[in-house]
């Protein structure tokens, strides 16, 4: 029976492919496809490297001991539901500097995970080897490192299990020629933490490490784009099979990551079944007929057997690559020596000399179907993928297209989402600029901004400032890293004018009409908005003892007391304002005070109190003012915890990143509004 579950696998490129058949449920076959690229992780757009990670068919903890964790997981699975980024490796010290602890960071798409990083010690449970310290021994913060961190976890793991629903059989070995138990959640494939999983993993996605790179404190890399083509032919025809990126594996030890792509379809037992793979470049699409001739050339292909040997043998045969394939080796002397130098956290326990890491497998495709289609039944859902497998105007000979230097270095890709250019030469400014606060949802946006990008990427090549921006003097260590990215920007930045706003925001409208609010960097003075209804009864109150025997005076005050007691107020702003302008015009006209004298005692008040205009914008309540940064004054709104920090003065000069939105209020002059994210007040120096 075999025999009859077999699929050819032809290699048209050097990155290693394989496949494994399963069943859904009993006669319910399916096949998967599984690519897999090894890329180098270097700042700017990644490259393949000349020798390609295999394919593995079984879980690889570190070292010899699976107590230590997860190092690299099984490729050979029918589905993930999401998208895995998974990191396994060291975190070093800038500069290899001696610190008492560090906050290592990851960033791929909407994954944003920080990890405080301490050495562990004998007082948590650990052995005195398990650390390696990156301070003297008197200097040390004995907090145990956590085991999670950023490690794929294995297939036997508490929060994995629970996916096989209640009363989960036993796993095997490998899931080639296996049915899926009945109660499988698809989740159950997918080895990230669910705080490391995405949607899709774009082919232009852009990652970001910070001190997880030997040589970058802070690594800022893009993927460029490669992804494999692969069609599936029987004797009725070829028709494509869509490959969807589902995983991001990264070692920053190794300083290479991987991406690992899956297609699958129905599969019929019996049928002769070939499936051709080859990784197209950037910007380039392959059609049946180029694989079919770039096959001409290719080696004779190799079947995928139902039952292939237990993963403790020698890699399947069913894996196929034009380079061959096979359990990967130990890292060399020289690397080991290399990385020995760097002070370095390893992530799990155990000596760091032991924890030889993987690759990652990150992915670069378009997206496709999160589960296949086919799956009916399945608690996931679907993602519609367009696909055009049109052929390219112009196509390079079969020859070049599968030969290594052509994938070594494929076609330019178009332009990457943003270029991290050198931080723009900024004059010291004469003002000094106290961040007050920010939206911490928001500082991602911003330091992804590519005004603003440069000026972050360059603060991660200075020193740090040992009295502001230590992480052991610090409580909360990704605080301190937010505040002192947001601070350089609003220190360093070059503001934009108030009148370019409009077309600041027109530009951010897109093709398909939808608008994403973009975040600018503004400067100028600030006036916070007062309650109009709270004004009136803080001028009433403050009028009132000098009314004397007046009577134009005492019938005024009559009208406000009569207003502010009605049912239903407060009421429009207009009538409360007019009535506190008419107040204070009455007693100035009688001369038992000035209008100045009054508005100033009702403002002092107000302020103290906290009692400025409010409206409920944003899914949320918001303090308005009015910002005077070139032309118009804006609207802004801030939100109440920003409000709240505020000191007690009608107008303050600052710097301020807000996201830029339409007009909110129908009756205001200017065009658009202004939505706070981050406010820092300005001094002279």
């Amino acid at each position: 029976m075999a025999g009859s579950l077999a699929v050819a696998l032809v290699a048209l490129s050097r990155i290693p492919i394989g496949a494994i058949v399963w069943q859904r449920a009993p006669g319910e076959w399916a096949v998967t496809v599984v690519a897999k690229a090894t890329f180098a992780l270097r700042p700017g757009t990644l490259s393949l490297t000349p020798d390609q990670e295999p394919l593995r068919a079984a879980e690889r903890p570190y070292g010899e001991s699976p107590a230590r964790g997860l190092y690299a997981p099984d490729d050979l699975v029918p589905m993930k539901a999401r998208a895995d980024v998974v990191l396994v490796g060291e975190a070093f010290s800038p500069g290899g500097q001696p610190v008492r602890s560090l906050l290592s960071r990851l960033v791929v798409g909407a994954v944003d995970k920080r990890v405080e990083i301490v050495p562990e010690t004998p007082a948590t449970g650990g052995s005195a080897g398990d650390a390696r310290p990156l301070a003297p021994p008197d200097a040390l913060v004995f907090t145990r490192i956590p085991i999670v961190c950023f490690a794929p976890l294995a297939a036997g793991s508490p929060a994995r299990r629970a996916l096989l629903g209640p009363s989960p059989p036993p796993l095997p070995a490998e899931w080639n020629g296996q049915t899926l138990p009945p109660a499988l959640d698809p989740s159950f494939f997918n080895a990230a933490p669910r705080d490391q999983q995405l949607r899709e993993l774009r082919s232009d996605e852009q990652i970001v490490l910070e001190h997880l790179h030997p040589e970058h404190a802070r690594l800022v890399a893009t993927l460029s784009g490669v992804r494999p083509r692969a069609f599936f032919e029987t004797p009725e025809g070829a028709t494509p099979l869509p490959m969807r990126c589902d995983t991001l594996w990264i070692d920053t030890l190794r300083s290479i990551c991987t991406l690992t792509w899956r297609g699958a379809r129905p599969f019929t037992p019996g049928v002769p079944q070939t499936v051709l793979l080859a990784l197209e470049p950037p910007g380039r699409a392959l059609a049946w007929e180029d694989l079919d001739r770039m096959r001409k050339g290719a080696p004779a292909a190799l079947s995928a057997p139902a039952a292939p040997a237990a993963p403790a043998a020698p890699a399947p045969a069913f894996l196929r690559s034009s380079g061959g394939i096979g359990e990967t080796a130990d890292i060399t002397a020289a690397v080991r020596q290399a990385m020995a130098k760097k002070a370095a956290l390893p992530f799990g326990g155990g000596p760091a000399s032991e924890a030889v890491m993987p690759a990652l497998a990150y992915g670069g495709v378009a997206p496709a179907v999160a589960v296949p289609t086919f799956l009916a039944g399945r608690a996931v859902e679907p993602v519609p993928v367009p696909v055009s497998f049109a052929p390219p105007a112009s196509l390079a000979s079969p020859a070049s297209l599968a030969s290594p230097a052509s994938l070594a270095s494929p076609a330019p890709a178009p332009t990457p989402p943003r270029a991290i250019a050198p931080a723009p030469d900024v004059a010291p400014s004469a003002d000094a600029v106290e961040l007050v606060w920010y939206a911490r949802g928001e500082v991602r946006a911003v330091r992804t901004t590519p005004a603003f990008a440069p000026l972050v990427d360059a603060l991660y090549d200075a020193p740090l400032d040992q009295e502001i921006d230590d992480p052991d003097l610090a409580e909360d260590v990704a605080d301190m890293e937010d505040r002192r990215e947001l601070l350089q920007v609003l220190v360093r930045g070059a503001p934009l004018a108030g009148d370019r706003l409009p077309s600041v925001l027109a530009e951010a409208t897109r093709d398909d009409g939808r608008i994403v609010p973009p975040i600018v960097l503004l400067a100028g003075e600030m006036e916070v908005e007062l309650d109009p209804f709270e004004a009136l009864k803080a001028t009433l109150s403050a009028a009132a003892p000098l009314a004397s025997a007046d009577p134009l005076a005492r019938e005024v005050l009559e009208i406000a007391k009569a207003y502010i007691a009605s049912p239903g107020v407060p009421g429009a702003a207009a009538v409360a304002e007019g009535l506190a302008t008419r107040i204070r015009e009455a007693f100035e006209k009688k001369g038992l005070s000035t209008e100045r004298a009054l508005r100033t005692q009702a403002e002092r008040a107000l302020l103290e109190a906290r009692k400025l205009r409010r409206c409920a914008v944003f899914g949320a309540r918001h303090a308005r003012g009015r910002l005077s940064c070139g032309g118009e004054p804006l609207p802004i709104f801030l939100p109440d915890a920003l409000a709240a920090r505020l000191p007690s003065s009608l107008r303050l000069r600052v710097r301020v990143l807000a996201r830029v939105h339409g007009a909110l209020e129908p009756d205001d002059r200017a065009r658009v509004a202004l939505h706070a994210v981050a406010l820092g007040l300005v001094t002279r120096r």
